[in-house]
C-alpha cells in the first residue's frame, strides 16, 4: 500500500507527538510516589489455660428399697371355755302322710246320680242331671246279662258352664250295645245346666248309674 507524498509529514508528526507522550508519562509515574497502606501490629501474650477437670460419670440414683412393715407380736387371745358336747338328739320319725280320702259320694232318692265331692247340699242340680241325661237314654229292650238286667256306670266332669268332659264306661255291663247307650245318652245331654254359684270348684265329677229295668 502506498501512502501519498503529502500525508507523510503529517505521519511523522503525529509519531513524534506519541513518542513524546510517553516519555513524560513515563517521567511522571517515576518521579511520583505512591502511598502503601501501613500494616497494623499486634501484640499477642500467650496465658496459660488451667488443666482440664477431670470427667466425673453421673451415676444413677438406686431405686429406694422397701421397707419390710414390722410386725406386731399379737397379744395371746383368752381360751373359750370349751363347751360339752350334747348327745345327738334321736330324730323323729314323721308319720307317713295319711292317705286322701276318696270323695264321698251321695246318692239322689230318684235315681243313682253320685258327685265326686265331700260337700254338696244342691239336690235339685242333680235331679236336673238325672232327668236330662235319663231323657235321652234309650236302651234295647229285651237285654238279660247273666240271668239278671244289665247294669253300667259312666263317668263324665261337668264345667261351670254346663260342657261335658271326658265321658267313659267305668262300669261296664258285660253287653256292648248296653254300654254305648248310656255313654250316648250322656253325650246327647251336653250342655248341661251351669253348676250352681254357691259350689267354689271349677268343675264337678259325676258317676252315672244306668240300670235296665226291662
Amino acid at each position: 500500500m502506498r501512502i501519498g507524498r503529502g500525508l507523510t509529514p503529517f505521519l511523522v508528526l503525529s509519531l513524534c507527538l506519541h513518542v513524546g507522550l510517553c516519555f513524560f508519562y513515563v517521567r511522571a509515574v517515576r518521579g511520583a510516589r505512591l502511598p502503601f497502606p501501613k500494616s497494623s501490629v499486634y501484640k499477642v501474650s500467650l496465658v496459660e489455660l488451667p488443666p482440664p477437670e477431670p470427667v466425673v460419670e453421673k451415676k444413677e440414683p438406686e431405686p429406694p428399697k422397701e421397707e419390710k412393715p414390722t410386725r406386731i407380736p399379737e397379744t395371746p387371745r383368752p381360751r373359750k371355755p370349751e363347751k360339752k358336747k350334747e348327745a345327738p338328739k334321736e330324730e323323729k320319725k314323721e308319720d307317713p302322710p295319711a292317705r286322701e280320702e276318696t270323695p264321698r259320694l251321695r246318692e239322689t232318692t230318684n235315681g243313682p246320680v253320685r258327685v265326686e265331692a265331700e260337700d254338696f247340699p244342691f239336690a235339685y242340680y242333680l235331679a236336673l242331671i238325672e232327668n236330662r241325661v235319663g231323657g235321652n237314654w234309650a236302651p234295647p229292650k229285651g237285654l238279660v246279662a247273666k240271668g239278671k238286667p244289665p247294669t253300667a256306670t259312666v263317668r263324665f266332669e261337668v264345667l261351670r258352664d254346663g260342657r261335658i268332659r271326658n265321658p267313659h264306661v267305668t262300669v261296664p255291663s258285660g253287653l256292648s250295645f248296653f254300654d254305648l247307650s248310656a255313654l250316648r245318652a250322656v253325650l246327647d245331654s251336653e250342655p248341661l245346666p251351669p253348676l250352681p254359684d254357691a259350689f267354689a270348684g271349677e268343675r264337678l265329677g259325676v258317676n252315672f248309674v244306668f240300670r235296665y229295668e226291662g
